[in-house]
């Protein structure tokens, strides 16, 4: 057993997973918003504000553990990463809640009419961005199995492969945000201004959630090349 791998044993009540149990509940919000944009382009309001209070409660679950985390992370324990990189990883997961939680609330606010012929990629796009916000929930669960192996062997080649994985559909990702404002740009004389401001606003917060997901898994492998 490596030296690392016995530093890891000692700490029984390390916060690495509960750090993955905070992504778990921040992907269960994002993965909501697909159900509540089919229910938005049905027009069905009433479904879509349903999906967007369970998105509200997976969210202040998520701050809950992001809490707890804080706390754990602040009590001086011992740790064989940067305290401050997994506070950082932390802060990059919370915000796929929040912003899942804050692109309901504007579409929803403002009852959002995309044009019809944006339908079908826009349900797309948000599935990419959910695709990415999975990947980097497959890579943060490694992360307690990756400090047991003392940060060698296959598992370091998998979270390697699993964050190439993550950067290429992010790059799928801002390929189809392309197309969609493209087609926004369309309808822009023939909608209020008001209306083509957000719905811009929300193809940004959508694509966020890819970015952030990137992110997750970049500070990922940061933190462990850097142990």
């Amino acid at each position: 057993m490596s030296i690392r791998s016995a530093l890891m044993n000692v700490f029984s009540e390390s916060p690495f997973r509960l750090v993955h149990q905070h992504m778990r509940q921040s992907v269960k919000a994002v993965h909501l918003l697909h159900d509540f944009f089919e229910a938005v382009l049905a027009l069905r309001w009433q479904d879509a504000a349903a999906i967007q209070q369970k998105i509200a409660k997976h969210e202040s679950e998520a701050d809950a553990l992001r809490r707890q985390v804080n706390r754990q992370l602040h009590a001086g324990m011992f740790l064989p990463v940067s305290r401050y990189e997994l506070l950082s990883l932390v802060k990059s997961q919370d915000s796929i809640a929040n912003q899942s939680e804050d692109i309901a609330g504007y579409v929803l606010g403002r009852q959002m009419q995309f044009p019809e012929d944006m339908h079908q990629a826009l349900l797309a796009y948000v599935q990419s961005s959910l695709d990415v916000c999975d990947g980097a929930y497959h890579v943060t669960a490694k992360l307690e199995l990756v400090m047991k192996s003392g940060f060698t062997g296959p598992c370091m080649d998998e979270v390697e492969a699993m964050t190439t994985k993550i950067n290429a559909l992010e790059r799928v990702n801002d390929a189809k945000q392309v197309i969609l404002r493209d087609l926004l740009r369309a309808h822009e004389s023939h909608l209020p201004p008001v209306d083509v401001m957000f719905m811009y606003k929300v193809l940004e917060r959508v694509g966020n959630l890819a970015d952030c997901a990137h992110h997750i898994g970049e500070k990922f492998t940061l933190m462990l090349v850097s142990i």
